[in-house]
């Protein structure tokens, strides 16, 4: 049996669609509170304001995203085939997404910048990507270059995140599926 859904949850799932799929500037607290079929005095009960919302949306998909991914990568067995996976994650993400982007990516072009919190947010879900392209890049020591495991890191994590932006421009994958073979090259 599955965990009840809770009035919080129902309102974190109805902003977390709404932030995605129109941006949260364009997303107003009236229609979250009438597609989430709430009384608006039960979302000020659990979010203070809609910039609360906005961070427990962002705390829950870090927690999801990297769920997910665990869950993905556990069954691999080299570091090879984690970063191989961590990108093929990244693909599915998109395909499953229709090439809508990252939610850390867009919020961050929308608000990223004015607001410290959602800053904070953002960058910390980044980084968290970035410690691991480079315990993956670090436990498989690449021999057919001259980077060093932070610089190998850095392009491995910014042709990633490029790749999504492009998923998202061209309505395809195509860019993040060269990437993998590119990284496939390097390491």
């Amino acid at each position: 049996m599955g965990r009840k859904v809770t009035v919080r949850d129902k309102i974190l799932e109805t902003a977390a669609t709404l932030f995605y799929n129109q941006g949260y500037v364009q997303t107003g607290i009236n229609q979250i509170v009438a597609e989430a079929d709430i009384a608006i005095g039960s979302l000020y009960k659990h979010f203070k304001s809609k910039n609360d919302l906005l961070y427990s949306y962002l705390e829950q998909e870090d927690s999801r995203f990297f769920t997910t991914l665990d869950a993905k990568l556990a069954p691999k067995k080299t570091p090879r085939e984690k970063l191989m996976a961590y990108i093929d994650f990244r693909i599915d993400q998109q395909k499953n997404g229709n090439c809508a982007g990252c939610h850390f990516i867009k919020i961050n072009a929308e608000i990223g910048r004015t607001d410290e919190e959602v800053q904070r947010l953002v960058q910390k879900h980044k980084e968290k990507q970035k410690h691991l392209i480079k315990k993956l890049v670090t436990e498989i020591q690449p021999s057919k270059n001259n980077f060093d495991a932070k610089q190998l890191t850095e392009i491995i994590f910014t042709m990633i995140e490029g790749g999504v932006v492009a998923a998202t421009i061209n309505g395809n994958t195509r860019s993040l599926e060269e990437i993998k073979k590119l990284v496939d090259k390097l390491i």
